[in-house]
């Protein structure tokens, strides 16, 4: 198992890696981890601490999500974020 700043690293590096990606293919990568990051936190949560203890790991996929969809047509880049 990685630690809270070995994984952010990861995720830092995979949104970095996104951003030279076609945007569809950059969107359906960030939208996968950002489901199981989700996931993630759901099992290892605990009582008084968010997801795990990691700081915030969503924040940089939706972050790198958004801007996949703002690459995108507008219309297409709404459906990615809804």
């Amino acid at each position: 198992m990685l630690s809270d700043q070995a994984e952010q690293s990861l995720l830092s590096a995979l949104v970095a890696v996104a951003d030279t990606m076609e945007p569809s293919e950059a969107a359906r990568v960030l939208a996968n981890a950002l489901e199981r990051v989700k996931t993630t936190e759901a099992l290892n949560s605990s009582p008084g601490m968010m997801g795990g203890g990691m700081l915030n790991p969503r924040g940089s996929l939706a972050t790198g999500l958004a801007s996949a969809a703002g690459r995108m047509e507008p219309v297409r880049g709404a459906k990615v974020l809804t």
